[in-house]
């Protein structure tokens, strides 16, 4: 593979078997077998390779939340307000909804649930 590849690349426009892609798909893996230490670490070099990689900050969010501390929640929420600028996918307010809900905010879970079936309604039609 003999692409070149430049800093101000979308995640899109990446090659397939881009470093960045090869750690995201090591944290999935290792976020799977419960090692959220180090899938939230290879998830940060990801998005600083590709700041726009929608799968890798929803997949940080949702570690972040499992952590359930004030600042990982508020992180995560603050990880996903900037993907949802990127590409405003409903997956992005399922998860929103459910670090709401940890949060111990019930209006704004239900808004970004709301939120998420009305998106799939959408894109399904």
């Amino acid at each position: 593979m003999n692409q070149n590849i430049t800093p101000n690349m979308g995640a899109s426009e990446l090659p397939h078997t881009s470093l960045g892609g090869r750690f995201l798909k090591i944290a999935i893996t290792l976020a799977n077998i419960g090692e959220y230490e180090d899938a939230e670490y290879l998830l940060e070099i990801v998005l600083l390779l590709e700041p726009e990689n929608i799968k890798a900050r929803k997949t940080l969010a949702e570690i972040l939340e499992k952590q359930g501390t004030q600042e990982a929640l508020n992180r995560a929420e603050k990880i996903l307000k900037e993907a949802e600028n990127i590409n405003n996918d409903p997956g992005i307010h399922t998860i929103l909804s459910g670090i709401y809900h940890s949060k111990g905010d019930g209006e704004k879970a239900y808004q970004e649930f709301i939120t998420a079936i009305n998106m799939r309604k959408v894109m399904s039609e």
